[in-house]
């Protein structure tokens, strides 16, 4: 049971946070790796905790020792699923669930950026610790740490149907850009439209702007 008023912090996460951060993105994302891990959903964690090594750019929300939420960025536009991904499922999963696996980081996990831009892969909070302003935390860390890298802009996806997480980064000053149809590909991703979000560093600042409105949904 998570006391309501634990002391939350924002860190780096480490290599000890791992099998955590597997467990919240399991939780907090359980309809998203549905239809990655669609034959063996009970392996979720700890696929997920094997593909989201520590990084400069990977945050963790800390509530008095346990690991709440996570936020994972890209400092630069990825490749598609290589070997290491592929060693992963592998290990974790059977043939098949691994090729539907790898074929689902493929199509969902590229994105090319700018390089003036940092790119915000995940935001993910514990949903038994939402509704406290963890994801508007998170936010502000990564804002903070793009401006530090003199970034013009933070980038992110957001699937249409997502209508929370939506919320959140509309308040906080996330712009529609663009919306991808990926009809050829919605049977595999279990889902079709996802939107480009757009957040320019240049304005002036808008950190805790969910927070202080008191309706941040993670």
């Amino acid at each position: 049971m998570v006391e309501s008023g634990a002391r939350v912090r924002v860190r780096l996460m480490t290599e000890d946070d791992r099998a955590a951060v597997g467990l919240v993105l399991a939780r907090a994302m359980s309809d998203k790796w549905a239809a990655m891990l669609r034959s063996c959903p009970e392996a979720a964690a700890a696929v997920l905790a094997d593909l989201s090594p520590p990084s400069s750019t990977a945050w963790v929300a800390d509530a008095d020792g346990q690991v709440a939420g996570v936020l994972l960025a890209e400092e630069r536009s990825r490749r598609l699923a290589g070997r290491a991904h592929w060693r992963v499922l592998r290990r974790r999963l059977g043939l098949v669930a691994a090729v539907r696996a790898a074929a689902f980081l493929a199509i969902f996990h590229w994105v090319k950026f700018p390089e003036t831009h940092l790119y915000v892969d995940t935001v993910a909070v514990d949903p038994a610790f939402q509704s406290r302003g963890m994801g508007t935390m998170l936010l502000d860390a990564v804002v903070e740490e793009a401006r530090q890298r003199g970034r013009q802009a933070l980038w992110l996806y957001c699937v249409e149907r997502n209508t929370r997480a939506r919320a959140l980064y509309e308040r906080y000053g996330f712009r529609f850009l663009k919306r991808d149809d990926l009809w050829w590909c919605a049977w595999l991703l279990g889902f079709r439209n996802t939107d480009l979000l757009e957040l320019k560093l240049s304005a002036p600042s808008v950190a805790g702007g969910a927070q202080s409105l008191g309706h941040d949904p993670l």
